[in-house]
C-alpha cells in the first residue's frame, strides 16, 4: 500500500499531493517525477510489476509525464525544488497520508 503526502512551496502557491519518490501498492510501482513541460511533479506509474520496485535500490528505468511521452522529466524525490519557482517544497507536518492501492 502507497501513501500520498502534502508538499507545498513556501514562495509561491504551489502544492501537490505525491509519494515523494518510488511507492509500491498491490498492482503497480509509481515513482515521482517533476515535469518541466508541464511545471509540476506528479506520480507515474513505473511498473505494473510492483514486486520488482521493493528492492531498496531499484530505480526504474522508464518514467514518462502521463500527458506525453515528449514532455521533460526528471525523478524528483524530497527534498527537491518547485516546478514552479524552483525554490524548495515542503512537507506538509500536519498532513495525514492519504493511502492508496
Amino acid at each position: 500500500m502507497g501513501t500520498w503526502n502534502r508538499y507545498f512551496c513556501k514562495k509561491c502557491p504551489y502544492e501537490a499531493f505525491v509519494s515523494g519518490g518510488n511507492d509500491v501498492g498491490m498492482a503497480a510501482a509509481t515513482s515521482t517525477v517533476r515535469c518541466y513541460d508541464c511545471q509540476e511533479i506528479k506520480d507515474v506509474v513505473t511498473t505494473e510489476e510492483p514486486w520488482l520496485a521493493m528492492a531498496k535500490d531499484w530505480v526504474p528505468a522508464e518514467f514518462y509525464c502521463d500527458k506525453s511521452k515528449a514532455h521533460r522529466t526528471e525523478l524528483w524525490n524530497h527534498p527537491r525544488k518547485c516546478p514552479k519557482c524552483d525554490r524548495s517544497m515542503i512537507a506538509d507536518k500536519d498532513f495525514s497520508p492519504i493511502m492508496w492501492d
